[in-house]
């Protein structure tokens, strides 16, 4: 069984976001949309849309608090192009 935890991005607790990992992933939810899909095995991570103002500061947020060697742009770049973005190993990656 597949065994899923919710968490909040870290100071932005108040936030209609959250972090949903799983043994294989780490997404990141907002409001019911799931915007960002890091995949642990492949390393890469795959943004569904760029949505909204609010959606793309959170972007910002998780690339901040997992990828910080990018940034929202590399991600903008990516889904632009129809694309999964590699980013080898994500600071507190799998627990």
């Amino acid at each position: 069984m597949l065994k899923l935890k919710k968490e909040r991005l870290k100071g932005h607790e108040q936030a209609n976001c959250y972090i949903l990992r799983s043994d294989n992933r780490i997404q990141l939810i907002s409001y019911s949309t799931k915007v960002l899909d890091y995949d642990v095995i492949e390393k890469t991570v795959y943004c569904t849309g760029l949505y909204s103002m609010t959606t793309r500061r959170q972007i910002g947020w998780y690339m901040s608090q997992f990828i910080p060697h990018l940034n929202y742009h590399d991600i903008k770049h990516a889904y632009n192009k129809n694309t999964s973005l590699y980013v080898g190993f994500i600071k507190g990656g799998v627990k």
